[in-house]
């Protein structure tokens, strides 16, 4: 029966080994919603034959036999980890953030930088710029009109939006 203690250390080494290699990598291999079928994989095996043999194994350290009832016990606690792993992948994409790019009035009152001039003066009697402005995820370029002449590389503040057009 020691064999149990010696196959329980080497799937707890093996989980450990692979927890590290997650750390070092950032390897998190659950992409989106977790369901069922990311329990039936090599990780949620590898979960169910932690709870069961490590019942095995404090079973057989503390009693030196195994008794039938014992393997349905084993199933139950290596199922018992599977679902413990599911609910564990539940609550850390719970915590996941994804920004969202700021988009239309959410623009409004932040600074803008003039990339290019479309025009001097256009029919409308004011000024068209492309403008880059932060969006909260990175650094995009809109379209933007003014009354006022800027030259590129100018700082401007955003004051509202209007029909596509951003007003600086």
């Amino acid at each position: 029966m020691e064999w149990i203690h010696y196959v329980t250390i080497g799937i707890y080494g093996f989980f450990f080994i692979r927890l590290i290699i997650s750390w070092i990598c950032g390897d998190f291999d659950i992409d989106g919603d977790v369901d069922v079928g990311d329990m039936v994989s090599f990780k949620g095996l590898t979960h169910f034959l932690m709870g069961a043999f490590g019942w095995m194994s404090l079973r057989v350290y503390y009693d030196f036999t195994i008794q039938w009832y014992d393997y349905l016990i084993a199933f139950g606690f290596g199922i018992l980890f599977m679902i413990l792993l599911y609910f564990t992948y539940k609550l850390i994409l719970k915590l996941e953030t994804k920004p969202e790019p700021l988009t239309g009035k959410q623009l409004v009152g932040k600074k803008a930088t003039i990339s290019l001039i479309h025009l001097k003066q256009q029919t409308d009697g004011k000024y068209h710029y492309l403008v880059a402005v932060s969006n909260g995820i990175g650094c995009v370029e809109v379209d933007a009109v003014s009354d006022n002449k800027y030259n590129t590389g100018d700082v401007v503040t955003i004051t509202d939006y209007n029909n596509n057009f951003y007003l600086i």
